[in-house]
């Protein structure tokens, strides 16, 4: 096991690197089409409302991590570790890495707290009018993805690292399993739980990525550590770097918000 984890944690090439991001890319958006496709087979024919109440789901724990977290691993974070890679300061990559997973780990457990208590105020906002069956499937669904925030987060902060150190198969891989635990989630659950099923899936699919994360960082001698490094003058930066980039992110969630909010106007099935 060691030696296949040392084999495709190898440092890539630029061109090795770009094929298979671009390789993994193209696949991801396969299995996207292929996920939607299943649903609508097997769900939004049936009952509309049904993938309905499952895409509206999606909206609010997807907000609350592209606003707080996404834009900190790329414009925010990896250039600082870069800087402290080049200069060849192992103690300061850590120490970074280890106090924006801290933080941020907190962040996302007060907002899994959130979602899991004002799930049904928040859908009911964003849906108002979905039936109250369908209503009652996607405040279900949105508490099963309620650590996924949390669980991408981590993945992230832990990809963002290989990526710095020139690692990108996992970084690559990982995200793959997400959507294939919805895929077999289809049929475990359509004939029995139904659409709440993929919540399931969705939730299980998270726990995967992040688990397929964290083999990246084999051999790179990183050690979890509880604490914040509030001193440290790269981490403030990161942390002064957050508020725009969380702004630009979440520009793109609110417009999601506002489209999922306008097609549940129309009627049952536009979402």
């Amino acid at each position: 096991m060691s030696r296949i984890l040392k084999r495709v944690n190898n440092r890539l090439s630029l061109g090795g690197a770009a094929t298979l991001i671009v390789s993994v890319t193209l696949l991801a958006q396969a299995l996207g089409f292929l996920r939607n496709r299943l649903i609508s087979t097997n769900f939004t024919i049936v009952d509309p409302g049904a993938s309905d109440a499952f895409f509206a789901a999606f909206i609010i724990p997807d907000f609350f991590y592209y606003t707080i977290a996404a834009g900190a691993l790329g414009v925010a974070f990896m250039p600082f570790l870069a800087d402290r890679l080049e200069q060849g300061d192992r103690k300061s990559v850590w120490e970074l890495v280890n106090s924006l997973l801290n933080v941020l780990t907190v962040v996302m457990l007060f907002v899994a707290i959130i979602i899991l208590i004002f799930a049904r105020p928040m859908i009911h906002a964003l849906a108002p009018n979905l039936p109250q069956e369908n209503l009652n499937q996607a405040v279900l669904i949105m508490r099963f993805l309620a650590l996924n925030p949390l669980f991408f987060t981590i993945s992230g902060i832990l990809t963002s690292v290989q990526q710095t150190f020139g690692r990108f198969f996992f970084y690559a891989i990982a995200p793959l399993l997400y959507n294939l635990a919805i895929i077999v989630s289809i049929f475990i659950f359509r004939e029995n739980i139904g659409i709440v099923g993929l919540g399931i899936g969705a939730a299980f699919g998270g726990i995967l990525q992040l688990s397929l994360s964290t083999l990246g960082l084999y051999g790179l001698g990183f050690k979890y550590k509880p604490y914040v490094a509030r001193k440290n003058k790269d981490f403030r930066s990161i942390l002064r770097n957050l508020p725009p980039r969380s702004l630009d992110q979440g520009i793109d969630q609110v417009n999601s918000i506002v489209e999922t909010n306008r097609a549940q106007a129309l009627g049952v099935g536009p979402i």
